[in-house]
């Protein structure tokens, strides 16, 4: 948020809250909430996305914080609680922000000032009485050198103003290599891009920042994107992407705020998650090859057996201090060299290959279940990673993350309490000619779906051999028709990794054939009694399905 942004939105707040009743200051992180009479303002004192938000209505709050630590916020609280505000204003066009307020006290009315001081990496916020700083929030880094019971002043800012300056000096400041956020206080760095664009079409450094200033004035506001980053702006750029456009501010910054950024950030933490997911299967699949390596080392434990009986069989030969002995096997007729314990007698040593072979027995069983362990592992984790590629909200990011979690395949953090979900679930389904067909997001839903909602006679789908949705038409007393067995498995295939596939085989059976071994991962199933339908993925078709009532 550039200081054009800023002014223009507290232009519009102003508007929206000058006179209005104080009723109550929340802290939640580092955002601080008035509760006003006429709606809520935010203000966030996050060094690295610093912010200023207006809801006209009431906003729900998570996580609310009445008994913060925080001195400032408590002297903030105790002070400013049922005030009424004066104005809301930035001062000199820069990234200030001065926020008067009143209030009537034992010694009649008082005003005050708080200034929130938006520049830089570091935030400023100063409680003022009469220009005197009463209380403050500034973090231990920071420049400003002022403290309690000093006179306020204006951080130093030599760069022009955008607002008010003189062209030729600007305009020979950019010709010296000086860029736009370095000559100007109020701009961001982004406009330092389009002025590089639009010097190869012009290149009047002067025409270019009365286009900028014309721009600024038709009072229009827009979301851009460069790369992966977006931002706002008050004037129209032509070198990027144009996500959003809006004449009311106020809606256009809680618009990137809520919506946009929140976006952005699960789609990085979704892509997080994928990185996890990914790198863990690649793992697992080194161990197995690790443990497969291993398998051949104790293959040959049935050996040690033949060896005791061997050394039974013929003990009369094995002498003292005897270091090795060769022995006819009476199985396939070769000689078989024994190496013995020369301080052990032919018991003794019979007794030791018995007991090694006992151990690679185990030892095998334990790599064989371990094997298939690793295999379900990866089984499971090519679900959780095609179902992560479809996660459409936080609930989704969560409700996998969690899974995860339990699974033990995620560390939570410690000092932080695992998520419950203790809300009961809702199951995806569409209603396709009164029939419902239910549908899973997850690995962890899939199994809700096809054993816990899915009753005997409930018919269940699934892509043989691949990962996807777990697909459950609801019984409903009566013979299911052809054409809802043939929109599940269209279905089935579209929640897949063969969606939009040809030729794709989906089996189907009834829900009471559909069972889950022991000691799987979540979504893990077996089944039987099941036929196969070929399926050619069908979009017409599916537009016909989904254009029934989604749920």
């Amino acid at each position: 948020m550039d200081g054009l942004i800023l002014r223009e939105i507290t232009k519009k707040i102003n508007d929206n809250i000058a006179g209005s009743l104080v009723r109550d200051i929340y802290f939640i992180n580092k955002e601080l909430i008035f509760k006003l009479n006429t709606g809520v303002l935010f203000i966030d004192l996050e060094a690295n996305m610093p912010k200023i938000q207006y809801y006209n209505k009431n906003k729900k709050f998570k996580n609310i914080n009445f008994k913060s630590n925080n001195p400032f916020f408590r002297y903030l609280r105790k002070n400013a609680k049922r005030s009424k505000i004066i104005k809301i204003e930035t001062v000199d066009n820069d990234r200030i922000i001065d926020l008067t307020v009143s209030k009537l006290t034992p010694l009649g009315v008082k005003e005050f000032n708080l200034y929130f001081e938006f520049i830089g990496k570091l935030i400023n916020a100063y409680f003022v009485e009469e220009g005197k700083i009463k209380h403050l929030l500034k973090p231990k880094k920071g420049r400003r050198a002022l403290e309690i019971d000093d006179e306020y002043q204006l951080p130093k800012n030599k760069r022009l103003d955008f607002l008010n300056y003189n062209l030729d000096e600007a305009a020979d400041k950019l010709k010296n290599g000086k860029k736009m956020h370095q000559v100007f206080k109020n701009v961001s760095p982004f406009l330092n891009s389009e002025l590089k664009y639009l010097l190869n079409k012009d290149n009047s450094i002067k025409n270019i920042l009365k286009k900028f200033n014309k721009r600024f004035k038709k009072n229009n506001y827009y979301i851009y994107k460069k790369n992966k980053r977006y931002f706002l702006s008050s004037i129209k750029m032509d070198s990027f992407a144009e996500i959003d456009k809006d004449s009311d501010i106020i809606n256009l910054v809680n618009k990137y705020y809520d919506k946009i950024l929140k976006e952005k950030k699960l789609r990085e933490k979704i892509k997080e998650l994928r990185k996890i997911i990914i790198s863990r299967i690649k793992k697992d699949k080194r161990t197995i090859k690790k443990v497969k390596s291993d398998r051949e080392k104790h293959l040959k434990y049935k050996k040690y057996k033949i060896y005791g009986d061997l050394l039974l069989a013929y003990k009369h030969k094995v002498k003292e201090n005897m270091d090795a002995i060769e022995l006819k096997n009476y199985e396939n007729g070769e000689n078989e060299k024994i190496n013995l314990d020369p301080n052990l007698n032919a018991n003794e040593n019979a007794e030791k290959y018995y007991s090694k072979f006992k151990k690679g027995k185990r030892a095998l069983r334990k790599i064989q279940l371990r094997i298939k362990e690793l295999k379900n592992e990866i089984e499971y984790l090519k679900q959780v990673k095609y179902f992560s590629s479809n996660i459409s909200d936080k609930s989704g990011y969560l409700d996998i993350k969690q899974e995860l979690e339990e699974m033990g395949l995620i560390k939570i953090k410690k000092n932080k309490k695992q998520r419950r979900n203790n809300r009961k679930s809702k199951y995806k389904y569409i209603t396709y000619k009164d029939y419902k067909i239910y549908y899973g997001r997850s690995a962890k839903e899939n199994e809700k779906v096809s054993l816990k909602l899915g009753n005997q006679d409930d018919w269940w789908f699934h892509v043989r051999n691949g990962v996807g949705s777990h697909v459950v038409i609801k019984y409903k007393g009566e013979e299911i028709p052809d054409e809802i067995f043939e929109a599940a498995s269209q279905l089935a295939v579209y929640f897949s990794d063969s969606s939009g596939g040809s030729k794709v085989s989906v089996d189907y059976t009834k829900c009471k054939n559909v069972k889950k071994p022991k000691g799987t991962p979540p979504g893990f199933v077996i089944y039987d009694n099941f036929k196969t339908i070929i399926v050619d993925q069908d979009e017409i078709y599916l537009k016909k399905i989904f254009k029934s009532e989604e749920r």
